[in-house]
C-alpha cells in the first residue's frame, strides 16, 4: 500500500509524468551497469562469488547435519568393549560419506 503511495507523482495543472520533466532518460539495468564502469564488473564478480560461497556452505552444513545421531555413542561402546577395529571401521565409513 505504501509502495503505491510513494510512486504517485503530484503535478499541477493535470500534467502527465512525461510532461513534467521531458529531459529524463530511462535506462535499463544493463545500461546502468555499463555506465558504472569497471567497478560494476568487480562488484558483479564479487556478487557471484558470494552467492557461490553461500550455496556451497549451505549444502555442506546440510550434509553434515544428516550424519548418524548415534555415531559417538556407537564409537564409545566399541571402545569400552575393546573393539577398536570396529570403531576405526565406523570412522572410516563416516569419513567416506
Amino acid at each position: 500500500m505504501t509502495g503505491l503511495f510513494l510512486l504517485q507523482i503530484s503535478t499541477s495543472n493535470n500534467l502527465t509524468a512525461s510532461q513534467v520533466n521531458p529531459s529524463e532518460i530511462s535506462l535499463s539495468v544493463y545500461d546502468l551497469a555499463l555506465k558504472g564502469g569497471w567497478i560494476m564488473a568487480i562488484l558483479g564478480v564479487l556478487s557471484i562469488i558470494a552467492v557461490y560461497i553461500f550455496i556451497e556452505r549451505y549444502l555442506t552444513i546440510k550434509k553434515a547435519s544428516q550424519d548418524d545421531k548415534h555415531f559417538m555413542n556407537n564409537i564409545r561402546d566399541f571402545i569400552h568393549n575393546g573393539r577398536l577395529d570396529s570403531a576405526l571401521a565406523l570412522c572410516a565409513i563416516m569419513k567416506a560419506r
